[in-house]
């Protein structure tokens, strides 16, 4: 099993338990529901493999910022 094919796994998997199918997560569906399920399936394939937030931004069709952001590797910058 390839290393694409174990995140495809985890994506299913892990939409599954957020009520959500692989295709709304891999899409552009932006409700909170569909937007947790992707967050949560970057953060376990982050756990799982050593990839760049770039290499996961192109697995989600995504930026790498927002990949940083469901990482909470972002911080806010305090307003003065």
């Amino acid at each position: 099993m390839t290393p694409r094919d174990m995140a495809n796994a985890i994506i299913a998997e892990t939409a599954a338990a957020h009520r959500a199918t692989p295709a709304e997560v891999m899409g552009r569906n932006l409700s909170r529901r569909v937007v947790a399920a992707r967050y949560a399936c970057i953060r376990a394939i982050d756990a799982a493999f050593d990839w760049t937030p770039s290499h996961l931004g192109r697995l989600f069709g995504r930026d790498h910022s927002t990949v940083l952001y469901a990482l909470g590797k972002l911080k806010k910058k305090p307003t003065v």
